[in-house]
């Protein structure tokens, strides 16, 4: 990314809006703390209980955000980003709903001005820890940029632009507008850099932390995400077995789906869950056989 003109507006001197991009990821933590009772993965491996899929999980959030930084990069090969664009709020009670609002009438005006405009956006707090910041702790937005319609978006307009309309909507004048030279590094970025445990939503904080309009995927993001999965799952696979990519795939391919059984927990002394004769995830006879032979054999080891 390079900024607008190379110089930097006086107001936004006092310290970047973004932070050293080169930091490390939050290692995220083995196993999920909030897995689900009741219920179980069953997989050819075992049993597994569900995770919570939280992104202020420490082990989910990680892993979710991993899945959307490839989610990014496959669309962007296909339809890349042009550009970044940064927002800021200035009032700490600015909710979900009104960054909402008035980031409707920005991307409106955009439209107005420009044809087309889609856009993926990541939603954070600032940290509240800096010498100006009172303590309070800020809702900011980052967003990927398509203009599908202008090619030729000239970027110190755009600037202009952007933080006439942010400032009549929202009282806040810093904003960020970069044109992208690397769009894969700038979605790493977006998608990783910036889900740090310091910068999630607050406790209580109720919206949506990925805001990507309508037409910014090239199409249907259900079936990126699914190729996210299998591939990061892949990747794991050949990570654990010192085994190739190629056939880490093969074994993702090969392996059956998945399935979501209703159990009941086991009891003390028993480490296999007891499959529900009804309902979702109703296992057949020989199945239930079999898992009642492991529980006599972990309950004689017991």
């Amino acid at each position: 990314m390079h900024s607008a003109n190379g110089v930097l507006d006086p107001d936004l001197k006092r310290g970047p809006l973004v932070l050293d991009p080169q930091r490390s990821v939050t290692p995220t933590t083995k196993g999920c703390p909030e897995r689900r009772l009741g219920l179980r993965i069953h997989t050819a491996d075992g049993w597994y209980r569900p995770p919570c899929k939280r992104r202020t999980c420490p082990s989910c959030g990680p892993r979710r955000n991993r899945e959307d930084a490839r989610v990014l990069i496959r669309d962007a090969e296909v339809d890349s980003p042009t550009h970044c664009i940064t927002l800021t709020t200035v009032d700490p009670a600015t909710t979900s709903a009104e960054y909402r609002t008035a980031s409707a009438s920005l991307w409106k005006r955009l439209r107005r001005h420009h044809g087309c405009v889609e856009y993926f956006g990541a939603i954070e707090f600032t940290t509240g820890t800096a010498a100006r910041s009172g303590g309070y702790r800020r809702l900011h937005g980052h967003h990927l940029v398509k203009f599908r319609d202008d090619v030729d978006v000239d970027v110190l307009d755009l600037e202009a632009l952007t933080r006439e309309t942010w400032q009549t909507v929202t009282g806040a004048h810093r904003i960020e507008v970069a044109k992208l030279l690397t769009p894969g590094a700038a979605i790493g970025y977006l998608a990783l850099h910036h889900r740090k445990p310091g910068q999630a939503p607050p406790e209580g904080w109720r919206g949506m932390v990925s805001r990507p309009s309508k037409g910014y995927f090239h199409r249907p993001v259900a079936e990126l995400r699914e190729q996210a999965r299998r591939e990061l799952r892949a990747e794991a696979i050949a990570h654990k077995h010192g085994i190739s990519l190629t056939l880490a795939h093969l074994e993702v391919d090969a392996a059956p789906p998945a399935r979501i059984v209703h159990v009941h927990e086991p009891a003390a002394g028993h480490l296999i869950p007891i499959p529900r004769d009804r309902g979702p995830g109703r296992i057949s006879r020989e199945a239930r056989e079999s898992i009642a032979r492991l529980q006599e054999e972990y309950a004689a080891d017991v």
